[in-house]
């Protein structure tokens, strides 16, 4: 079973999609909670929330997920008792719950929502909600006898250890013999080699990285090598130190001309020409890019832990 946890502040919104009748939803938890529809808990929500307003995210949002591996039957009763340890492990059985089971997809899921917020106002922490809930979904998943993701990628990383060494020697050997290096000439030659790469872009359209393809298998750059992370085969293939903000910022507009038959060229193709822009006119010259939103200073944010 894997966890996916955060905090949120749309709780209504959350509610209504955890409470859709498209999706065969039954409740299969509750804890302090009497509503029969959104607003009803949204309303009892609230009234503790409402005791304190320095708290923005005050719903926490968990997505409990059994693999399509699974070999152990969980129906409504089971899927009560897991909850129940969840919360219990996660130390918020005082707080407010309902979870709604899902049957769209080829794999259960639930959607747990819990209120942030106590009787006595004070809200839960939220420091590495996403890590503790994803060690406390393979603590009670060894429990039950259900598929263990952490094991899983485990077993998988092992596996494939190998085959992902070959990868990364391949790409080695690419950059190093790359006369003119560029996105497309770097995925040109992959392909040589019986690699196929492809972009790999977020729900928004931002470039997150590279995905490999090879031999029946296929891989997120940094399941690799940390060498082949987006930054670093910028780097490599560019030398440029600076820039890569505009460079996401000019996502937008690569895609909107980018045509989905061949996109993932198309895509590497007009990245180049930005990165080529980029290195002989320099970052803060490009007529291209002379935009005061592209000019921001990027600020850092502070790491969250993730879900497992």
């Amino acid at each position: 079973m894997m966890a996916l946890a955060k905090c949120i502040s749309h709780t209504k919104n959350s509610l209504g999609y955890g409470w859709n009748e498209e999706k065969n939803s039954v409740v299969v938890y509750r804890n302090n909670i009497i509503g029969e529809n959104p607003e009803e808990i949204t309303r009892e929500f609230k009234l503790l929330q409402d005791q304190n307003y320095q708290c923005a995210n005050n719903t926490i949002s968990v997505v409990l997920s059994l693999s399509t591996k699974n070999k152990i039957e969980v129906d409504d009763n089971r899927w009560n008792l897991i909850i129940n340890e969840f919360i219990t492990e996660m130390k918020l059985q005082d707080h407010q719950a309902i979870a709604f089971k899902h049957q769209d997809k080829k794999h259960l899921h639930c959607h747990l929502y819990i209120n942030r917020i106590k009787a006595d106002g004070r809200a839960y922490s939220s420091s590495y909600i996403g890590y503790k809930s994803g060690l406390v979904a393979d603590k009670i998943s060894e429990k039950y006898g259900l598929a263990r993701p952490m094991e899983m990628k485990k077993n998988k990383e092992r596996d494939s250890k190998e085959i992902r060494n070959e990868i990364l020697q391949i790409h080695n050997r690419a950059i190093r013999s790359l006369q003119v290096k560029s996105y497309d000439n770097y995925i040109k030659l992959m392909a040589l080699n019986e690699i196929i790469v492809k972009a790999v872009k977020s729900k928004n359209g931002n470039l997150n990285g590279f995905r490999y393809y090879y031999k029946q298998q296929n891989f997120k750059a940094s399941e690799i090598h940390r060498s082949m992370s987006l930054n670093n085969l910028h780097q490599a293939l560019y030398n440029i130190n600076e820039g890569w903000p505009e460079i996401k910022e000019m996502q937008q507009k690569i895609l909107q001309n980018t045509n989905n038959q061949n996109e993932n060229f198309e895509f590497t193709g007009l990245l180049d020409a930005v990165c080529e822009l980029l290195r002989s006119t320099g970052h803060d010259k490009a007529p291209a890019l002379q935009n005061e939103e592209w000019k921001r200073k990027k600020k850092k944010k502070k790491r969250k832990g993730r879900g497992i």
